[in-house]
């Protein structure tokens, strides 16, 4: 039995929908559906067609080069990172739909192959561009810019194996891997750079930042940018840059004898202050300090303290105005980009780097950071639309007033229902919600813990049923109690049922 429910769902991408019953064709990935719609509306993956340039001999040429990228990108955002996977998800309905088109084979291995290999450095610089481009046209808002967007650069390892190119050895790591380039703001991936493994600190960081701030600058003139790095980025070629270009920053500083010395009298201080109080201790100092490399001397701050692990000095080289405590509690912040490292690490595999080729890994790693962003874009634009007023949402999220399914956004199979919770069926009585399959609570895990995030940091969860089948729970009902009446002025109220008639209050009487 097949049903059209196009003119329900309203898809854009796809003009004939049609749902199934009879389990012919099954597919696990059903909720890439709503992210191919959400991408649709917004144009996003439909801006890689410039960005990748044919040069396939057209009479050989079956699959196209967007939906090759398609497929690409949304087979990683459901988990399936490797190449390989291609061979038996080339029949899948759901990949199918969102990459070309219902019934159409898609790309197999050797085609994802010879297309990774194949692509040329200058697509890799305009899909940095496209990053840039989604970011400034749906991540923020030009009509309410933001006063200040931090970027936190950081880096992470890429483990190799084999005889990859370009795979060295690094000491830090303790491990042969890549060692890629990252930049963030606001948990969205701006850019990705692929570097060898033995290369480290801020070594190719200005190619990468020059553009990404020259575009900000042109997007979002009034909104001031500023920037966050670790101890590994403190290079005086990256500093002069950020004060050349007006960027205000905050890097980790490597210690060394001079600042020790600079700060051995406060580090005496908070140690013999310890000892006699038994209390940790934290004290913020600012000094002005200037290395051989440096043009100028710059201002660095110093946090010392003193816990019962001992002393613990950090340095930190900024050009922001205010107290050095703020600037720290500030600085400390960049932590948050280790946590959108690991979901782009975690959940979307990009250290799963296995060409051969090292420009065909720099592609893929760009492949995982359209993916990452993809989802990104899709998790914040609907939590931003569960919290608005008005604004009916879906089960798992996607809110619309009537495109979005009643089903599971990851799985579309079973969906929910509503039942009163305790006496009375009116529409004012507590529900829960129950799996139409099983018929069982749910339970709390996510599978696309990218789109979950921005729920989960508000305390809520997408919960999923047991039997696999996704559904979103309403909070659990508590005890209600009808609200009080108001008492008119100057009228005693109601007696209680246990205390009697209340006594008007004699204070300030005469």
């Amino acid at each position: 039995m097949a049903t059209g429910c196009h003119t329900q769902f309203g898809f854009g991408f796809q003009r004939k929908l049609t749902v199934a019953f009879d389990g012919g064709e099954i597919t696990s990935d059903a909720g890439l559906l709503l992210v191919r719609e959400f991408d649709e509306r917004l144009g996003l993956t439909a801006a890689l067609r410039e960005a990748v340039s044919e040069t396939r001999d057209r009479r050989y040429v079956t699959h196209d080069l967007l939906a090759l990228l398609r497929q690409r990108v949304y087979q990683i955002a459901a988990g399936y990172e490797d190449a390989n996977d291609a061979g038996f998800l080339r029949a899948d309905p759901t990949l199918q739909t969102v990459a070309q088109r219902l019934g159409t084979p898609l790309a197999s291995q050797p085609t994802l192959s010879r297309f990774e290999n194949a692509a040329p450095w200058d697509t890799m610089r305009r899909l940095n561009r496209v990053l840039r481009q989604w970011f400034t046209r749906h991540a923020v808002s030009r009509r309410q810019p933001p006063a200040e967007l931090v970027l936190d650069i950081d880096s992470t390892d890429d483990p190799t194996h084999g005889q990859q190119e370009l795979s060295f050895f690094n000491g830090h790591y303790d491990e042969h891997m890549y060692h890629p380039l990252l930049v963030f703001a606001d948990g969205y991936l701006l850019g990705a750079r692929l570097r060898p493994g033995d290369v480290g600190g801020a070594t190719h960081m200005r190619p990468l930042l020059e553009p990404i701030v020259a575009h900000l600058r042109g997007a979002l003139p009034t909104t001031a940018i500023a920037l966050r790095a670790d101890g590994g980025f403190c290079n005086p070629d990256l500093l002069d840059y950020a004060e050349q270009a007006g960027l205000t920053y905050a890097i980790g500083m490597p210690p060394n004898p001079k600042l020790d010395a600079a700060v051995a009298l406060d580090r005496l201080h908070a140690e013999v202050t310890y000892e006699r109080t038994g209390h940790p201790v934290r004290w913020f100092t600012s000094l002005p300090y200037q290395t051989r490399s440096w043009r100028r001397p710059r201002r660095v701050l110093a946090m010392i303290e003193h816990t019962a692990q001992g002393p613990n000095v950090r340095f930190v080289v900024t050009n922001r105005r205010g107290r050095a405590a703020d600037i720290f509690a500030w600085y400390h912040q960049r932590g948050q980009a280790e946590n959108f490292i690991k979901e782009l690490k975690r959940d979307l595999a990009a250290d799963r780097l296995s060409c051969h080729a090292f420009r065909a890994n720099a592609f893929r790693l760009l492949l995982h950071a359209l993916a990452y962003d993809l989802l990104h874009l899709f998790g914040s634009a609907s939590w931003r639309a569960r919290r608005s007023p008005g604004r009916r949402s879906a089960p798992c999220g996607f809110a619309s007033s009537s495109s979005a399914p009643a089903s599971c956004a990851r799985c579309g199979g079973g969906g929910f229902i509503s039942r009163p919770v305790g006496q009375g069926s009116c529409s004012s009585s507590p529900s829960t919600a129950i799996c139409r399959d099983c018929a069982r609570p749910p339970e709390t895990t996510a599978r696309f813990p990218i789109v979950s995030r921005s729920l989960r940091s508000a305390g809520a969860a997408r919960p999923t049923c047991r039997c696999g089948t996704g559904v979103r729970v309403p909070p659990r009902p508590t005890a209600t109690h009808p609200a009080p009446r108001r008492t008119p002025r100057g009228v005693d109220p109601p007696p209680s049922p246990r205390l009697g008639r209340r006594q008007p209050s004699t204070a300030g009487t005469s």
